[in-house]
This record gives C-alpha cells, structure tokens and sequence, in this order.
C-alpha cells in the first residue's frame, strides 16, 4: 500500500524509494517520499532520477565504513567496572566486519547497493567477494568473504536472523535475507543458500 503511489525500484527482495531531503540538522533529517506523479510534473524518467539520486547519496550522505571491533571497544569502555569484570576475557575485538553507513547514520543501508563503495572495500581486503548483511535501515555489516573461517554465509545469516528477531526494532527491519557482491562481475546477488524460505 505505501509502494502504491511512490518512486521506487524493485531489487531483489528489496525496494530503492526515492526521496526529497527536505531540512537535515543536528537532531536528525526531513525527508518526502517521492510521488509517481512527480516523473511526469518534472520531466524525468524513472533511470534519471536513480541516477540523480545516486550523485546526491554520494554528495550529501558519504559512506563511512567503521570496523566493529572500534565500535566494540568504544561500547566496552563504556561499560561498569563490575561488567567489564564479567567479559574480561574478551581481548580480540578483530572480528572481521565492517559497519557500513552514511556520515549521519540514518537510512546507510541504502550504501549496501553502492558498487563503487563495494569494489573500493573489496579492493582495500583483497577479496573477490563481500558478504553483505542489512543489519536494519540505517547501517549494513560487511565481511571479506573467506578471511574468516567461522564467518560464512550461514552464519552471517544465523547472526541477521538472530538479530531481526531479537534486536531490531520492526520499523529499523530491513530484510531476513543476506547478500554477495562479486568484484569481478560488479554485481550483487541474493545469497541462495540462505534464502529465507
């Protein structure tokens, strides 16, 4: 019913909506979803305005790709004495993911379907493959495929699956689906195997 009279793009399981940014400032920002109507009134087709779109996600909403174990230990210095006593035994925060978002941290995961963000990280791990997990709407997680042995695709989506039922809240739910992106064909897939059934 939302989708009914707005800009939007299906992608696999999920939808690319369009908005207009309409005041951004230090509490947080004001979007409009764009109307179907609006193609018509503007002149513009459906790909023009993805492309536009595009330009201005990397303009106004840059990517910021922070590993987890920082975000980690910012958490664990956060903590009380008396808990840090109860994981102390937590020394390697090197876990082999990636927070993948936007300067402002809201609606980032929208950067999981930037290829250029994608090729440059998969360039800077020296894998042919990244694991994409859409963690909720605002950030997505990305693991270099293969440097991790316990980090596979089944259990990137144990951890999403654990996550969406746990953790996220339903209006943050971005799918119970994992992703690949592939360097070499620039392209990103459902991963099958893990498909939700």
């Amino acid at each position: 019913e939302y989708l009914q009279d707005k800009c939007y793009i299906p992608i696999m399981d999920l939808v690319k909506i369009f908005y207009v940014l309409v005041e951004r400032d230090d509490i947080g920002i004001t979007s409009i979803a764009i109307p179907k109507k609006s193609l018509e009134m503007w002149d513009v087709t459906l790909e023009q305005m993805e492309a536009i779109a595009e330009e201005n996600m990397k303009r106004l909403f840059p990517a910021v790709i922070t590993p987890l174990g920082d975000v980690m230990k910012e958490q664990y210095s956060l903590l009380s004495d008396e808990c840090i006593e109860q994981i102390q035994s937590i020394e390697d925060f090197n876990v082999g993911m990636f927070i993948l978002s936007n300067d402002s941290g809201i609606n980032g995961a929208s950067l999981m379907l930037d290829k250029d963000v994608l090729r440059g990280f998969a360039d800077e791990h020296g894998v042919d493959e990244v694991i994409l997990i859409p963690s909720s709407l605002h950030e997505c997680m990305l693991v270099p495929k293969g440097v991790s042995a316990t980090l596979t695709e089944k259990r990137c989506f144990e951890m999403l699956h654990d996550a969406n039922l746990e953790a996220v809240e339903r209006r943050d739910l971005l799918s119970n689906n994992i992703y690949l992106y592939n360097r070499k064909s620039n392209i990103i897939t459902m991963c099958e195997e893990c498909e939700e059934q």
